[in-house]
């Protein structure tokens, strides 16, 4: 089974995250097969109303090595809503350079397959709509 490399980086702090935890996405970048996702994320456990953007979310940067079949499907502007992102564990499928599908089950509006998920960074708490 693999694991999500620098995970304790997220956990340390909060450690009841999971990747349903990934609220909207604030940037992308794309560059020779990674993709790089900044998140801004809330824990589901602790709210009624989820995304609540009246609370505080962390923002978590990740990258996605080895990135392939890539799958967007985005509409409007401004930050983009994830429902229900899932990273999955499918090493034991014996495909070559795969070890993880990425998705939104909710919207389909992202999917990929890669090789390793690397958490660079995790922030401290924000406000997204100051006060």
């Amino acid at each position: 089974m693999r694991q999500i490399k620098n995970i304790e980086k997220i956990t340390d702090s909060y450690p009841e995250w999971c990747p349903s935890d990934f609220a909207f996405i604030k940037a992308m970048d794309w560059s020779v097969g990674t993709l790089v996702i900044v998140f801004y994320c809330q824990l589901r456990a602790q709210r009624y109303e989820w995304p609540d953007t009246s609370e505080t979310f962390f923002e978590v940067s990740i990258s996605f090595e080895k990135t392939s079949g890539l799958k967007l499907d985005f509409s409007g502007t401004g930050l983009h809503q994830v429902s229900g992102f899932e990273v999955l564990d499918v090493s034991e499928n014996g495909w070559e350079k795969i070890n993880f599908r990425i998705e939104d089950h909710e919207n389909e509006s992202i999917g990929f397959n890669c090789e390793d998920v690397v958490i660079n960074s995790v922030s401290k708490p924000i406000l997204l709509v100051p006060e």
